[in-house]
């Protein structure tokens, strides 16, 4: 499975990059959605781990776009302290998963399964 994963914070993405290494092949990283939708079109992920608040274009809007192209695409959305309205929204395109879960590796790997 390709995956791409994108988010704000450079540290939480290694995070991210290093507990999906056994489910999938991460084959690039992107620190906001607009980066992502330019990726996705040449990449053709499986999978998209993707924040929900990022800069330029935030994870919804980029999940649409992305989906545009490619609607096989599976998301996983992290939510840090998003509002439940955004996280209704992000649930109608893939899982979501609480940054701050207590084991975010056996979460990300249900998700991604």
């Amino acid at each position: 499975m390709r995956a791409l994963v994108v988010d704000d914070n450079d540290a939480f993405r290694t995070l991210v990059v290093a507990l999906l290494g056994d489910v999938a092949d991460v084959v690039e990283q992107a620190a906001d959605g607009q980066v992502a939708v330019q990726l996705a079109r040449d990449l053709r992920p499986d999978l998209v781990v993707m924040d929900i608040t990022m800069p330029r274009m935030d994870g919804i809007s980029a999940a649409r776009a992305i989906l545009d192209v490619y609607p096989s695409v599976r998301f996983v959305f992290l939510s840090g302290t998003e509002t439940a309205k955004k996280l209704s929204e992000a649930s109608e395109y893939g899982v979501v998963i609480e940054k701050n879960v207590t084991d975010l590796r056996a979460e990300l790997h249900a998700a991604a399964a």
